[in-house]
């Protein structure tokens, strides 16, 4: 029995995929389906890469996808099936790693909510907030502002990544003083809860759960901070996960206080 024809190559490109092999990117339709998608450009100094197959990985588990695709760009296979990887990083390398297409293959949620494009010197992530939620961690605001930095430092020798960052800014400005987060920011919340705990206002279990949601909402509302208020509060996240007793956690979110004082 043959599979569908919406599942073979040729007719998930044409879905997915806008533009020749040089300006390849993601259609306008598909990146409006599905309420939006967002777009974050990554650097990449190769094509494929285990970097990108975990993003890929990442982004579908965290839409409900049962797998994902690699999508071959070989005109000799358009009328072929995309080739199914289980929700394995490593079993996706190897079998994206085998397309015989001179250009990276296209990585996709097999829901199609999201998906990974290898471009010359970046990729493309792509997809729903919950696809872009687990293939970019760090926030897609935060990997907007690091790929403007790459794009500027290659600008004479790769003057294309200028363009995709222009093209994906982030939307949100770095705060760079604890005055100038907001009370009412979910980064606020995360301040004052810090303050609470020392304060003995709150006990290590409450503030644990609090905070690690203000985190959450943080990052996927785009909030951000420049590096040293992030390294501050990225100290008590891995002190949340170090699972101190209180005490131990009441001193080091007192420590990481004093250190919030450098950046008033």
């Amino acid at each position: 029995m043959s599979s569908p024809a919406g599942r073979r190559n040729r007719a998930v490109i044409g879905r997915v995929v806008s533009g020749a092999e040089t300006s390849r990117g993601f259609a306008g339709a598909w990146i409006a389906a599905d309420a939006g998608k967002a777009v974050v450009p990554l650097p990449a100094h190769r094509g494929l890469s285990p970097m990108a197959t975990a993003r890929a990985i990442g982004g579908a588990r965290e839409v409900g996808a049962t797998g994902a695709w690699v999508v071959s760009f070989d005109a000799r296979l358009a009328d072929d099936d995309v080739v199914q990887s289980p929700l394995d990083a490593g079993q996706l390398w190897r079998l994206a790693s085998q397309d015989s297409a001179d250009t990276a293959p296209l990585l996709l949620a097999d829901n199609l909510l999201g998906g990974v494009l290898s471009r010359p010197g970046h990729v493309l992530v792509a997809g729903t907030a919950d696809f872009v939620r687990g293939a970019v961690p760090e926030g897609a605001d935060e990997a907007r502002a690091r790929f403007r930095r790459y794009a500027e430092r290659l600008r004479d020798a790769v003057p294309e990544l200028i363009r995709i960052a222009d093209l994906h800014p982030a939307l949100n400005r770095a705060w760079a003083t604890t005055a100038e987060v907001p009370a009412t920011s979910h980064t606020g919340r995360q301040l004052a809860l810090m303050d609470g705990l020392v304060r003995r206002s709150l006990d290590g279990a409450t503030f644990a759960n609090r905070w690690l949601t203000a985190r959450r909402a943080a990052r996927d509302s785009g909030e951000r901070v420049r590096d040293g208020i992030q390294s501050v509060l990225d100290d008590v996240f891995y002190a949340l996960e170090d699972d101190l007793t209180e005490a131990d956690l009441r001193r080091r979110v007192a420590t990481a206080l004093n250190a919030l004082r450098r950046y008033p």
